[in-house]
């Protein structure tokens, strides 16, 4: 029901309410697969309302994980929208380099907290890792953005079962993981 993007409209009643429901949420969980290199349009649209004014938005202080590829273009967006909206972000990838780039790019663009953790997301002792370094850090989770993905160039009838398994497991069971240590992490803290 909201309606699309524009900071022209302050007194929509959908807007509203969408706002007051995010800033008073416990938890925000995004959980997306990547859409023509980007997020489905519906969620880059409640991500524009939901970050809007930027430094002053409802994500304000809430410190974030972002699982992602972080040199592509869905994870690395989205961080980048975070960090503009004033939230503290740790930026999670198994490359090390990109993820310490990235982090760095967040804190001098918009000013905020932004660290990187290199993490085999499909390891969930790295996961779990990850998790007790931020809240070593900033002392709590609030909000998880699970945006990891892979893809093959590979023809379809001629990809093996092995690079299939590993697409799976990069796209599925690294969400499933980022999932039940970080949603635990925000359980046992009582929000996030």
């Amino acid at each position: 029901k909201l309606p699309h993007y524009n900071a022209d409209v302050t007194d929509d009643p959908n807007v509203k309410a969408f706002l007051e429901q995010v800033a008073s949420a416990d938890g925000i969980l995004f959980v997306t697969p990547e859409y023509n290199y980007s997020v489905p349009g519906v969620l880059k649209n409640a991500i524009d309302w939901a970050s809007r004014p930027a430094y002053e938005s409802v994500f304000k202080g809430k410190s974030c994980f972002i699982v992602s590829v972080s040199g592509g273009v869905l994870g690395g967006a989205m961080a980048e929208a975070l960090g503009c909206a004033g939230a503290k972000v740790a930026v999670l990838d198994l490359n090390a380099e990109a993820a310490k780039e990235r982090a760095r790019d967040i804190r001098d663009a918009h000013g905020t907290d932004a660290i990187d953790i290199q993490v085999d997301a499909t390891s969930e002792t790295d996961l779990r890792q990850a998790s007790d370094q931020v809240v070593a850090e900033w002392g709590r989770v609030d909000i998880l953005l699970n945006a990891p993905g892979i893809n093959s160039a590979t023809p379809y009838f001629e990809i093996t079962q092995d690079e299939w398994e590993r697409i799976l497991r990069v796209n599925l069971t690294s969400m499933h993981l980022a999932c039940q240590v970080f949603g635990r992490r925000m359980v046992d803290q009582g929000e996030g």
